[in-house]
């Protein structure tokens, strides 16, 4: 895949660990700010390309700052153009960074163009399209304005985003966090930042900073945002080298669902922690579901699932959820002997898409009528929106053009709920 944009400089060979992390040396004599950025874990473009994106703080080999915006959305989002064996995709991905008096500080624009015969060589064959472009910002508070443009449609997608990178610290101090994703054997930047049925096991990459202190040590843990304590911690490794490259593993079959904060510090030999760094994220582990929580997400399956199938997920016992949980999918995976299960893969992420856009109070968008026609059919090819006209209610009308079907959803109370008016017999719910 061509690109104009080119990815930062990075410590050399940063190891993967269960948490065990080998480091790589540089220099930290010109390190000046602390090399940490906070965002919101609502990260997803709206419009027709939905990506997800994350900014992270680092220092390079030179000891400057620099700061990396990463990327990710479905590779079905972009057309394929062209005759039989030479058709190809590309798109724009475009980011600014606005001071707080609106004037532009930084700028980058990432291309890309592939050949539909690449995509079997490229990693996670193709379905999943990202990026690193990196931005050189001072201390200061921004808004980064991103948009993603396919090369061969009208499709695009725009995300705004605050950004704030710390004022001066000295070493010994930790970056901010770079989730990821594994794609056989290599990893993904994974902006999203949820793990679970489409992403496991968490990766997170980052960088220490030691200034020559020999005596610490990395400890990484999940704070549970739900529960408000710490719900797993990782052995600590000691830290070698000024600067250091470190991915951490994480494996979160114990781990109960729920949002939570990952974070790394690091620990002096005296147990006091000289710098920390923590990052939202979410996990969905069918594994470690409460009651209720088993029970909604079989729920979420309807819209797939045989009458049958979902009575006999209902009734299992909490010994054999599992072992059913996995057969229902792996009869569903196109690619039966692979790593990835690429119809679960698309379900869930439907179902964070519906959820993100459509839900109504505690209505979660999965129930709603907008949500299971997304979720059965998948994004529509156009979307007509009447918010104001004159003489009908609030409406919108959704086209499938390979389908030969229309859908019309109309705001009856003028609350936001958006029900399905034409035709009436595809409800569900």
């Amino acid at each position: 895949m061509a690109s104009r944009a080119r990815r930062p400089a990075m410590p050399a060979r940063p190891a993967l660990w269960l948490l065990a992390l080998a480091a790589a040396a540089g220099s930290a004599a010109a390190m000046a700010y602390r090399p940490r950025v906070q965002l919101d874990l609502e990260n997803a473009a709206q419009g027709d390309i939905r990506f997800h994106a994350q900014a992270v703080c680092f220092y390079d080999s030179a000891g400057g700052q620099r700061t990396e915006i990463s990327y990710a959305f479905p590779g079905d989002r972009l057309q394929l153009l062209g005759d039989s064996g030479s058709r190809r995709r590309g798109y724009s991905f475009a980011v600014i960074a606005f001071d707080r008096k609106g004037r532009q500080a930084a700028g980058e624009v990432d291309e890309r163009t592939q050949a539909e015969a690449e995509l079997d060589a490229a990693p996670d064959s193709g379905r999943t399209v990202h990026g690193t472009v990196s931005l050189p910002l001072g201390p200061g508070r921004y808004r980064l304005v991103m948009t993603c443009g396919d090369a061969n449609s009208q499709r695009s997608g725009r995300l705004d985003m605050p950004l704030t990178v710390p004022g001066p610290v000295l070493p010994p101090a930790v970056s901010g966090v770079r989730f990821e994703r594994a794609a056989g054997a290599d990893t993904l930047p994974w902006p999203a930042r949820r793990y679970g049925e489409i992403a496991e096991p968490l990766i997170a990459y980052f960088e220490t900073y030691a200034g020559g202190d020999d005596g610490l040590a990395i400890r990484v843990s999940l704070w549970s945002l739900d529960d408000d304590k710490t719900a797993w911690e990782g052995l600590r490794q000691p830290v070698a080298g000024h600067r250091a490259g470190h991915r951490a593993v994480v494996a979160i079959d114990s781990v109960v669902s729920g949002a939570y904060e990952l974070r790394v510090s690091l620990v002096r030999g005296d147990g006091s922690v000289a710098d920390s760094a923590g990052r939202a994220m979410v996990i969905d582990n069918p594994r470690r579901l409460t009651d209720r929580d088993y029970q909604d997400r079989i729920d979420q399956l309807r819209y797939i699932a045989r009458p049958r199938e979902l009575d006999s997920l209902r009734r299992a016992p909490a010994a054999r959820r599992d072992s059913l949980w996995r057969r229902f999918w792996q009869e569903r995976d196109p690619t039966p002997g692979t790593e990835r299960n690429e119809a679960m893969d698309e379900y869930y992420q439907k179902l964070a898409y519906v959820n993100r856009n459509f839900s109504i109070g505690i209505k979660p968008g999965w129930r709603s009528d907008r949500g299971q026609i997304y979720i059965r059919y998948g994004a529509p090819d156009e979307v007509e929106r009447h918010p104001f006209d004159i003489d009908a209610q609030p409406h919108e009308i959704w086209y499938y053009y390979r389908e030969g079907r229309k859908f019309v959803f109309t705001d009856t109370q003028g609350f936001g709920e958006y029900r399905l008016t034409y035709p009436r017999n595809e409800r569900m719910l």
